[in-house]
């Protein structure tokens, strides 16, 4: 009795969480459907801002280009100063063991 009791309300529970909470919630909106709406809303953002004259693409085209080439930049930058730490840390190691 109280077998079935409690396993009949477990299955119910694990039912309406697993399944419709998480697998047809979450997922979904995190999943294939909030993907799609993502996508729809920046389709029209994007179709709304076109005009159509070539500067303006041109335009875009050299900020996109100077983007990532600033962001190249700076990734090459910053790996540079962690290179220059992690050697500046081991000389100061080196001069640390040869003082005593």
């Amino acid at each position: 009795m109280y077998n079935e009791q409690l396993g009949q309300f477990l299955f119910n529970f694990s039912y309406a969480t697993s399944y419709k909470i998480v697998d047809r919630g979450i997922f979904e909106i995190f999943g294939p459907h909030g993907i799609t709406t993502v996508l729809f809303k920046l389709s029209t953002t994007v179709s709304k801002i076109q005009t159509g004259y070539v500067y303006h693409y041109t335009f875009v085209f050299l900020l996109g280009l100077t983007l990532i080439l600033a962001f190249y930049q700076i990734q090459t930058f910053v790996s540079m100063l962690y290179s220059c730490t992690i050697v500046l840390y081991f000389l100061g190691l080196l001069v640390l063991c040869v003082k005593k």
